[in-house]
C-alpha cells in the first residue's frame, strides 16, 4: 500500500494557518496586514491616483472653462463649472482610492485570507450577536 505525501501547496497553507489563526498571532497579523493595504491605499497607491485624477479633471475645467467664457450667461456658466465640472470632479478624484482598496482587499479574498479573518473574528463578533462573516462586509466599509 502506497501512501500518497502530502504536497508543499497543503504543508505552506497548514503552516500559514498555524500563524494567521493562531490564538496569540491572528490579531496581530490581521492588524499588520490591514495596516499595509490602508497605507497602500490611502497613502502611497491611491492618493497618486486621485492626485492624477485630479490634474486631468482640473484640465478638462479649465479649458471648458475658457470655452464657455464668451458669450454665454454667468448663471449657465456657473452651473456647467461648478455644478458639473467641479461637482463630478470631486467625487470621481475619490474613485481611485476605492478602486485601490477593493483590489487589495480581493486579492485577500482570492488568497483565503478573509475565510480566515472570519473565522477568528466570529469568537469576537458572537458576543455582539453578530456572525463572523459579517466582518467584511464592515470592512469594506472602510472604502467610503
Amino acid at each position: 500500500m502506497v501512501r500518497p505525501g502530502e504536497s508543499r501547496e497543503h504543508k505552506r497553507s497548514v503552516a500559514m494557518d498555524k500563524v494567521l489563526t493562531g490564538k496569540y498571532t491572528a490579531l496581530p497579523c490581521f492588524i499588520g496586514i490591514m495596516a499595509l493595504v490602508f497605507w497602500l491605499t490611502f497613502g502611497v497607491i491611491g492618493a497618486a491616483l486621485s492626485d492624477l485624477l485630479t490634474l486631468g479633471i482640473d484640465a478638462v475645467t479649465n479649458a471648458a472653462d475658457h470655452a464657455l467664457t464668451y458669450g454665454i450667461n454667468p448663471v449657465v456658466h456657473s452651473l456647467v463649472i461648478d455644478g458639473i465640472f467641479v461637482g463630478v470632479g470631486s467625487v470621481l478624484s475619490f474613485l481611485p482610492v476605492i478602486v485601490t482598496l477593493f483590489f487589495f482587499l480581493s486579492i485577500l479574498e482570492d488568497t483565503g485570507y478573509m475565510a480566515r479573518v472570519a473565522f477568528v473574528m466570529d469568537q469576537l463578533l458572537r458576543r455582539v450577536g453578530l456572525s463572523g462573516r459579517s466582518f467584511v462586509p464592515m470592512l469594506i466599509g472602510f472604502g467610503c
